[in-house]
């Protein structure tokens, strides 16, 4: 060995454990034993040390797949909310549905009402009968609208609610497939 060649180092592979000969500090070489991809840089004592060269794509690949695992945990939570949402919003509107039907029942029975009383012809029985029966058949369907009404806005509401909510989880299907494609991408480096 001549004293112009520098002498052979020896670095010690961080995955396996296994020497490596040869190598000098800014080498990017492979483990004879694993096949890690090493890239050796100068220690502070300025002997080469080596180093997973993929370090770096692995702790970054593992992350990525930690966030996705996330995001699809808060996507099920999204659906789960928008699920329960799209109930209540069919029941609140189910109900404003239900609220006003019967309506016409009562203004018929009201009108054969009137026929009878009409036949029989007495006018008393027309302000006993009919007055308050017409009044009654009135303010139920006054309520009832008014009802109806709230139960429509709420239903609304919730609509409102659940198209927001609809495109907060279309945002985060859209992160998760970016996420997907970025994962990918670094298993094809790794």
């Amino acid at each position: 060995m001549s004293s112009s060649e520098p002498p052979i180092r020896v670095v010690q592979c961080p995955k396996c454990g296994s020497p490596v000969q040869g190598v000098t500090a800014g080498d990017i070489v492979s483990c004879s034993y694993c096949g890690a991809t090493l890239q050796v840089s100068a220690g502070a004592s300025g002997h080469p040390v080596a180093k997973l060269a993929n370090i770096e794509a692995s702790t970054s690949y593992l992350a990525r797949t930690e966030a996705l695992k996330r995001l699809r945990g808060q996507l099920a939570a999204h659906d789960e909310a928008l699920d329960a949402l799209w109930e209540t919003h069919h029941a609140k509107k189910h109900e404003a549905r239900s609220t006003t039907k019967g309506q016409g029942g009562c203004w018929l029975l009201l009108g054969l009402l009137v026929i009878i009383v009409v036949m029989v012809g007495e006018p008393f029985v027309a302000i006993v009968f009919v007055l308050p029966a017409l009044l009654l058949v009135i303010a139920v369907t006054i309520s009832n609208k008014k009802r109806a009404g709230k139960l429509t806005q709420e239903a609304d509401a919730i609509l409102q609610d659940g198209l927001a909510a609809r495109a907060e989880r279309d945002r985060l299907a859209q992160r998760i497939a970016q996420l997907e494609a970025g994962l990918d991408d670094l298993a094809n480096q790794l």
